[in-house]
């Protein structure tokens, strides 16, 4: 480990032993610990860092300490702008993304008023010095890309599609499929289900009026499909890790938010965070997250013959 991040690591135990407390070179400095996902490892790099608010947005600069490059938490939210924040005692997710010219010259301005420094510091690096607004995301669609937002807990719009008596294409039906929260802590929404469609041997059906899951096995048997969210809440240290999970079904799915970890039997696992994807052939695994925030992933399961 070098000497920086050797560093750079103490201020992060302090920090969270501490509430959010440091002293040396940050003592009495707005600090926040950003943990962005690795643009080449996919794996979890935590920064310290100095901040200011502007609204709703933590304004951060990536001056890496005057270097002629930019750092690699910058790189890392370019190719994953979704990350996770610590403040004091909170914790939550944010989207990241680079202000345009005209706002990151107001911002710009406003700091360097706070902080002459770090004028000096892009005199030092030698290059112009990257604004980055990080936006709280949360539940009403408030983050940079409505996408990314923590999905609701209360439930889920569906809306259906079909044929009209005249052959032409429409809405059928919508309604709100509500998140039930399962043994282990996890909330499931059963979005849509159908069995044998996929052989055409049944009709495609997803209850009443989409709010009530269809009656039938939780697994899709041959031929049929689930189209499921699952939320994975953070892990008790202290409690047993999850059974594996086997089922009759090829998966595939995306992580909507958070980061989650996929285990297999042999002990190989991959960590999955927001906008990443994965496919399941009906291989025993189990989903782990070692994270202070719920991740949500959407699956959707086909069946197969046993």
């Amino acid at each position: 480990m070098s000497e920086r991040l050797r560093q750079n690591q103490q201020v992060i135990d302090e920090f969270r032993s501490a509430g959010g407390v440091v002293g040396g070179p940050f003592e009495g400095m707005p600090l926040l610990l950003l943990t962005t996902t690795g643009a080449r490892s996919g794996q979890p790099r935590t920064t310290p860092m100095a901040y200011f608010r502007d609204g709703k947005q933590l304004v951060v600069f990536a001056a890496n300490g005057g270097s002629k490059s930019n750092p690699a938490w910058y790189h890392n939210l370019l190719a994953n702008p979704v990350a996770h924040v610590e403040i004091g005692t909170e914790a939550y997710q944010v989207t990241g993304a680079e202000t345009g010219s005209a706002e990151r010259e107001r911002l710009w301005a406003q700091r360097v008023a706070q902080a002459p420094q770090l004028a000096k510091l892009r005199e030092k690096a030698g290059r112009p010095i990257p604004v980055v607004a990080l936006t709280p995301v949360d539940s009403s669609g408030g983050s940079a890309h409505p996408a990314l937002a923590d999905p609701v807990t209360s439930g889920y719009r569906v809306v259906e599609t079909g044929v009209n008596e005249a052959g032409l294409s429409t809405i059928t039906g919508e309604g709100v499929v509500p998140v039930q929260i399962v043994p282990g802590g996890r909330g499931l929404a059963r979005l849509w289900e159908a069995d044998g469609v996929l052989s055409g041997t049944e009709p495609a059906s997803s209850g009443d009026g989409v709010v009530a899951p269809p009656p039938g096995p939780p697994f899709p048997t041959a031929g049929g499909v689930r189209f499921w969210t699952v939320s994975v809440p953070p892990e008790d240290a202290d409690a047993a890790p999850p059974e594996f999970l086997r089922t009759a079904t090829i998966d595939v799915g995306m992580v909507l938010s958070g980061r989650v970890v996929l285990e297999m039997e042999d002990g190989t696992l991959a960590e999955l965070s927001a906008g990443q994807a994965f496919a399941q052939r009906g291989t025993a695994h189990r989903w782990r997250n070692p994270h202070p925030v719920d991740a949500v992933i959407a699956v959707v399961m086909m069946g197969r013959d046993q």
